[in-house]
């Protein structure tokens, strides 16, 4: 994509005119197959492309290209897979919000969506520490919650707070080294 991007860019082309007349020495044979379904199915939405919805294109799209079967034999470690996902839940919010195609795709090109992570490849049930912002937090919940406390400069005790799982209290103790 960086190649396309790059010969794109350099001739005032669009990715997609630089698709179509690709050289088959440049893209390795694999590769190649799938840019030319990528063509072909460019070229069925582009009349469209300002008809329906930007989430819709994308949905289509993904399900076109078959591009989940292709993730999961790519993606060993899920990530990709779940950043596809965030993405298309991120559209149809901005859908929600009024973002045009040209708004969201501009918003791609410089520097993405504000405020957007990796998403998460563990479900929300995973036992697992998560560490997160108050922000990020919101809405959520958790049978324990630590909020550090960053803005004290004295302790009025040296005892540290610890947990008991079985009685959920509170209690101080020291801890023994």
């Amino acid at each position: 994509m960086a190649t396309l991007r790059y010969r794109a860019k350099a001739s005032g082309n669009s990715i997609h005119e630089i698709l179509g007349h690709l050289p088959e020495t440049d893209i390795a044979p694999g590769r190649r197959e799938r840019l030319k379904r990528f063509h072909q199915v460019l070229e069925r939405y582009l009349p469209i492309r300002t008809l329906i919805r930007p989430s819709e294109l994308a949905e289509r799209l993904v399900e076109d290209l078959e591009y989940p079967a292709f993730l999961a034999a790519e993606d060993s470690t899920g990530r990709k897979t779940a950043n596809l996902r965030k993405f298309i839940i991120t559209a149809q919010r901005l859908d929600e919000a009024g973002v045009s195609l040209t708004d969201l795709v501009r918003m791609l090109n410089f520097g993405g969506l504000d405020d957007e992570e990796q998403a998460a490849i563990e479900s929300e049930e995973t036992d697992a520490v998560k560490i997160m912002t108050v922000h990020k937090a919101k809405g959520l919940e958790f049978p324990i919650v630590i909020v550090g406390d960053t803005s004290w400069s004295q302790r009025d005790s040296t005892e540290p707070l610890l947990f008991e799982k079985t009685s959920r209290h509170m209690l101080h103790s020291q801890l023994q080294g």
